[in-house]
């Protein structure tokens, strides 16, 4: 199952012809797509479903009587992969391990990116002409959701009852890295 959302504030979303272009082709791969429609503008929702029949939606503004943030984590916790923004959603993600794409549209990823190991990261101002999210072409989200999900990896495998002990230590020395440079920019701030 992949789980998309492309609604956010400002420069954080993604259009509806992004949206059709990434579901047509992880559908036609065989893909279980899920759109959920977050906070902030985005997409039209009944677009995007009339466009590609196929997609299921969840608007999570809507369920009754449970928070949005449930709604994302239990849907993270089940999906193979995440494709989204820089944002909220990208943290609720990381929190429960969910392998994602994030389409950068400017922020300091060195200091805002989610805490995972299994996130494939497209800078907007590298990947289009106008360096704004809406602009990456549907062809490199797709290209890096294809990566992460031949990569069949969740993050930390250590929490998930794996005693692989190189992999243990290969992601205890990410963290002891991550640790340093997060001392060195203390200065900074």
């Amino acid at each position: 199952m992949i789980v998309i959302a492309a609604h956010g504030d400002g420069d954080k979303r993604m259009t509806t012809d992004q949206v059709v272009a990434m579901s047509d082709s992880m559908i036609a791969d065989g893909a279980n797509l899920i759109y959920v429609k977050t906070p902030g503008d985005g997409p039209d929702v009944a677009e995007l479903v009339r466009r590609v029949p196929k997609l299921q939606s969840i608007d999570s503004g809507t369920v009754e009587d449970v928070a949005v943030s449930d709604i994302l984590l239990a849907l993270g916790e089940f999906a193979d992969l995440y494709i989204g923004a820089e944002g909220g959603t990208a943290h609720l993600m990381a929190t429960v391990m969910t392998p994602m794409v994030i389409v950068s549209g400017g922020a300091n990823m060195s200091r805002w990116r989610p805490l995972s190991n299994s996130v494939d990261m497209i800078e907007a101002r590298h990947a289009s002409p106008t360096g704004l999210v809406a602009n990456v072409p549907a062809p490199k989200i797709i290209e890096a959701a294809r990566r992460m999900l031949a990569a069949r990896r969740r993050d930390h495998p250590y929490l998930l009852g794996h005693t692989d002990k190189t992999a243990r230590q290969s992601t205890q020395q990410s963290l002891d890295n991550d640790t340093h440079k997060a001392k060195d920019l203390k200065p900074v701030v």
